[in-house]
This record gives C-alpha cells, sequence and structure tokens, in this order.
C-alpha cells in the first residue's frame, strides 16, 4: 500500500470501549489522524512519518510480535495469551479487568472438583497455563470459543468458564460466581523488540505518558511560613519534589507541588492545620516528568 510505504505503523484496537479510550488518548496527545470512514487505515496528520492500522484487539500483539507493525495497543490479556514476545512500554490505567475461573453459583466449592470436567473460554492458553498449574487429578477438557463464554455453562457445555470479568455485572446476570482470580489485566503500550523506529515509538510513549500521568496527577500551590515549610512539604512531597520559592515577605514561601488528585480533599483540611493559606488546585492539561 503506497499509503504506507516509509512509515512507522501503530496499530489500535478497532471497536469497542478500548478503541474509544485509546482514541480520546491519542487526541489529548496531539496524535491527529485522517481516515476515510470505511478504511482501516488512517494517516497521521500531527506526525506525517506515523500510519495507524485499526485491528481487532485480540490480533494486536501478534501483529506487532510477528514485526507487521512496529507497536500498538492492547490488553495484558491477549498479550499473554498469545505467546509472542514484545516489549511491555506503558501500562494504562482505563480498562482494567481481570481473567477469572467463574462457575454456576454454589456449584465449585474448590478447584479440585474441576478434575476431568469441561471449561469454555476465549482464552485456550491461559486457561491451560493455570489449570495445569493446580495439581489436579485430571486436566479438565478446555473448548475454546470466540464469544458469549458466559452461556456455555447454561447450554450444558461447561461446567465452569474462564472470561474476563470487569464490574461482574454480566457474571451475575449470567447466574455465575467468582471462584478464582487468574490474571488482572489493563491495556498496554507494546513495541517489536526489533523496530529500528524506537525514536519515533518513544516520542509516541512520552506523549501518551503525559496524559496517562495528567489525568491522575494535579497541581496545587500555597503559601506558608518558613518555620512551617518542611510541615507542608512533608504532606506535599510532590512527584519527585516540591518546588519552593521566595515571597516578597522573608518570613513566607510559596510552595508547589504535583499530588495525586485523590488526594486533594484530604490536603485541603489538613494544609491549614499546619499554617498554609492561598491554598490553589490546578488540573493539568499534560506534562512531562
Amino acid at each position: 500500500m503506497d499509503i504506507i510505504k516509509g512509515k512507522v505503523l501503530f496499530a489500535v484496537p478497532k471497536k469497542g470501549r478500548l478503541y474509544e479510550h485509546v482514541m480520546a488518548y491519542l487526541k489529548q496527545a496531539d496524535i491527529a489522524i485522517s481516515r476515510s470512514s470505511r478504511s482501516d487505515v488512517a494517516i497521521c496528520t500531527s506526525i506525517p512519518e506515523l500510519a495507524i492500522f485499526f485491528i481487532p484487539a485480540k490480533d494486536i500483539a501478534y501483529f506487532v510480535g510477528q514485526g507487521d507493525v512496529d507497536f500498538g495497543i492492547t490488553g495484558l490479556d491477549v498479550i499473554k495469551e498469545s505467546k509472542v514476545k514484545v516489549e511491555q512500554l506503558l501500562n494504562f490505567d482505563f480498562g482494567c479487568c481481570s481473567l477469572c475461573l467463574q462457575a454456576p453459583i454454589g456449584s465449585i466449592k474448590d478447584i479440585s472438583q474441576l478434575s476431568g470436567k469441561k471449561v469454555v473460554t476465549s482464552f485456550p492458553n491461559l486457561a491451560k497455563d493455570y489449570l495445569s498449574q493446580q495439581n489436579l487429578a485430571k486436566l479438565p477438557e478446555i473448548r475454546a470459543v470466540s464469544g458469549s463464554v458466559e452461556v456455555a455453562c447454561h447450554l450444558g457445555l461447561a461446567d465452569a468458564v474462564i472470561d474476563l470479568v470487569q464490574t461482574g455485572e454480566t457474571m451475575r446476570a449470567a447466574g455465575l460466581e467468582l471462584v478464582d482470580s487468574i490474571l488482572d489485566s489493563s491495556p498496554v503500550l507494546i513495541a517489536n523488540h526489533n523496530s529500528p523506529h524506537k525514536n519515533l515509538i518513544g516520542v509516541v510513549k512520552r506523549r501518551l505518558e503525559g496524559i496517562k500521568i495528567s489525568h491522575k496527577y494535579c497541581l496545587i500551590e500555597y503559601n506558608i511560613k518558613k518555620e512551617n515549610r518542611y510541615l507542608g512539604e512533608k504532606l506535599t512531597p510532590g512527584f519527585q519534589s516540591p518546588t519552593v520559592l521566595a515571597l516578597e515577605d522573608d518570613a513566607w514561601v510559596a510552595i508547589k507541588s504535583m499530588v495525586l488528585k485523590t488526594s486533594i480533599n484530604r490536603l485541603l483540611d489538613e494544609l491549614p492545620k499546619v499554617g498554609a493559606s492561598a491554598i490553589l488546585v490546578h488540573g493539568l492539561e499534560n506534562c512531562r516528568v
């Protein structure tokens, strides 16, 4: 394809919630895309050397591992299932889920009860690895399906299933319960070990990492008397260390610090107790650390 000749190839999920999250990240990172509505290939208009492929998430690890594309984003569960060797560059904090052993409520009290039974899953490699480590008298029969795993027990096809759980609503609606958690998974930026485009891949990684950090942190600043400075710094140690600035009033300093968003209300309660005033909180749109 002439459109991708000489380009660095970046694979992203083709559809679903993962697609939506990834596209939001790319937009915030100014990785702008020019794409025909029916095309699975797009050119990055803000980074002309970059071409983006829209591929089913379950195939991305394989394509990256084989070197068909240089790098991509997919779930850790898919990476582990594919058994390919890739370089894991950045974990994201959206789309988190767990690969779990599930069974009809009350049917499996102990994993040993799975001996010689039937297990349905979309992750046969991970299922085999997990079940083979359970010291079962007889390894269960593993049946691989591409979807609708949760209905297998109702249809009499399985005694248990191994599938992804995010909120647990689908599991409970199917009359299943959690027996064991196998793998915690989240999306990962991965690269082919032998890609000759490490520099550009690094640029994209740093952009996405900046967005990730900006989602998690904010900037707090306040004034505090010098005698109480270290009490303030103890509460707001910063990403690496706080910034301390002199004020015109020599008895005071100003402190700026990156802090977790989840800690803001606690800090707004605690900082005045150590003498802080003029406390301001600023959101971050992007950053580099």
